[in-house]
């Protein structure tokens, strides 16, 4: 069977009982990709692969040796030399769907607690993706454990940090540029009226929702990592 790249690039699900190949269809796949022009640097293609159990990746490493691309495979891992900030591009220059972007992998790595928690978990989400787009205008680099620092300090009612936040962004932002000017009020209005003025009770579910799956990240090898 041959498939065409659009078939192998584009969204494949593959579905198959216990024994019946699936694995191995992925992994014929994955070779042909990593071998498909190898030598070119131009046209051959690129794979993200997320492997829980890791033996996709020590696949991918096998076969990227054999066919001559070994120094293309970046492995990363909480044992691994390569690190990844997933919100490193974060920067002064954030707009508001760049942060929401972001949110959206938090949301994927948020475990979930069913339809009577998906309220908290939406709104932890929304803490997130806002936190994320202040400290990026205030010019802090954006991580869980920056993350988890803000969100801390929200949690302890720490209005210093947050009116520092603030300045530090207003003077990030060109007076002239009216759009993120616009944005970095929607920000402000979520925290100062939107935020603050839940009820105690609301507000700390959404806090220590939002901490709770920080905290899985503030061990030293996650700091590491990420």
């Amino acid at each position: 069977i041959t498939y065409g790249g659009k078939d192998i690039f584009g969204g494949l699900l593959i579905l198959g009982m216990k024994g019946s190949g699936k694995t191995a269809l992925i992994m014929r796949l994955v070779e042909d990709a990593v071998r498909f022009r190898a030598d070119q640097p131009d046209l051959k293609p690129a794979l993200v692969a997320i492997d829980p159990k890791g033996d996709l990746s020590d696949f991918i490493e096998k076969v990227a040796a054999k066919h001559g691309r070994a120094d293309d495979v970046v492995r990363l891992g909480l044992t691994t030399v390569a690190k990844w900030n997933p919100f490193a591009h974060l920067g002064t220059s954030c707009m508001a769907d760049d942060a929401r972007q972001a949110g959206f992998f938090l949301r994927a790595a948020m475990p979930t607690s069913g339809a009577e928690g998906s309220y908290w978990e939406d709104n932890a989400d929304n803490l997130l993706s806002y936190s994320m787009h202040l400290l990026a205008l205030a010019g802090e680099t954006v991580s869980f454990h920056s993350l988890a620092r803000l969100v801390t300090r929200l949690k302890e009612g720490d209005d210093f940090h947050r009116a520092e936040l603030y300045e530090r962004a207003r003077a990030n932002i060109d007076p002239t540029d009216t759009d993120r000017l616009v944005e970095l009020a929607s920000t402000l209005d979520y925290f100062e009226e939107e935020f603050v003025h839940l009820d105690e009770k609301p507000r700390s579910i959404v806090v220590n929702t939002a901490t709770n799956f920080l905290r899985r990240f503030e061990g030293v090898r996650y700091r590491r990592a990420f």
